[in-house]
C-alpha cells in the first residue's frame, strides 16, 4: 500500500462511540455510534477518525489501542456519566 507523505503525517484521532440499538433494514442490533459530524470535523482538521467501540478491557489492551492513536475525543453518550 503506498501513500503521500502528507497522507502519513496526519494525525489519528480516536472517537469514542456510544452503544445504542438500532434498526436498518432487517436488522435490530445493538450497535456502537457516533454522529457523522464528528468524523467529519476530525478530517476536516487534516486529522484521520478512528471510532473507538465501548468495550470493558483490561488495562494492557487500553494501552495498545491508545498507543496507537494521536490524540483521543471522548464524545460522551448515554453510557458516560457526566
Amino acid at each position: 500500500m503506498s501513500g503521500s507523505s502528507a497522507a502519513t503525517t496526519r494525525p489519528v484521532i480516536g472517537l469514542t462511540t456510544y452503544r445504542q440499538r438500532a434498526q436498518f433494514a432487517v436488522w435490530d442490533v445493538e450497535t456502537a455510534i457516533l454522529p457523522a459530524s464528528y468524523l467529519e470535523a476530525v478530517t476536516a482538521a487534516g486529522g484521520v477518525a478512528v471510532m473507538v467501540p465501548p468495550q470493558p478491557v483490561d488495562a494492557a489492551i487500553a494501552a495498545r489501542v491508545l498507543d496507537g492513536l494521536d490524540g483521543l475525543i471522548l464524545a460522551g453518550g448515554r453510557d458516560v456519566a457526566p
